[in-house]
């Protein structure tokens, strides 16, 4: 396995003349494929190689003269290994929440729903994008909130689900101490009503 992982980082990180566009894409996907089926398996430990996939994604989802394709594929290859790895530092899970916020932004609407799905991936699958890690949740869901307006409906649903996602995983709900009826049910007209004909 390590002989084909060396062998799909080489493709991808081959200068680009030596390698064909296509011949790249089709490493980008292999990449994310192998992750994805070997996440699963006991045993798989893809710490080596872990880290110099992680990069080399990284660098692929930043780079805009690569292309929309190469960044879509990179960027779906990132997901793939964050969520088989589970092996991100809080730097490297940084360095992805500022190469992914960038891409939100894009024109490509499949580059988008790419970027949506990692960083979903990245709130579930690492502990870096929620509170004990003091993440930013306000700043980051106020800078998406203005993308909602796109005109692309597929596009403005999974915005929206991810601030979702960003906020249910941030959100801190305080209890009510025990032996006492929370405010908010007390002053339920409803509650009162009910309370009354007992």
């Amino acid at each position: 396995m390590g002989e084909a992982l060396y062998a799909i980082q080489t493709v991808m990180q081959a200068k680009r003349r030596a390698v064909e566009r296509e011949t790249r894409l089709a490493a980008l996907v292999c990449a994310g494929v192998l992750f994805e089926a070997l996440s699963s398996k006991a045993g798989f430990r893809p710490l080596g190689c872990c880290n110099d996939f992680l990069a080399a994604l990284l660098r692929f989802a930043r780079s805009a003269d690569k292309g929309s394709a190469v960044r879509v594929e990179a960027t779906r290859a990132l997901g793939k290994v964050l969520i088989a790895g589970k092996t991100a530092t809080e730097t490297q899970a940084k360095e992805a929440v500022k190469v992914l916020r960038g891409n939100l932004v894009n024109r490509s609407p499949l580059l988008v729903l790419a970027t949506v799905s990692v960083l979903e991936a990245l709130v579930f699958y690492t502990p870096f994008l929620g509170p004990e890690y003091a993440f930013d949740a306000e700043g980051f869901v106020a800078g998406l909130v203005p993308l909602l307006s796109t005109s692309v409906l597929v596009v403005r649903r999974a915005l929206a689900r991810l601030v979702a996602v960003v906020v249910s995983h941030n959100i801190i709900i305080a209890s009510a101490p025990t032996g006492q009826e929370p405010a908010a049910r007390a002053a339920d007209p409803a509650a009162r009503a009910i309370a009354r004909t007992k």
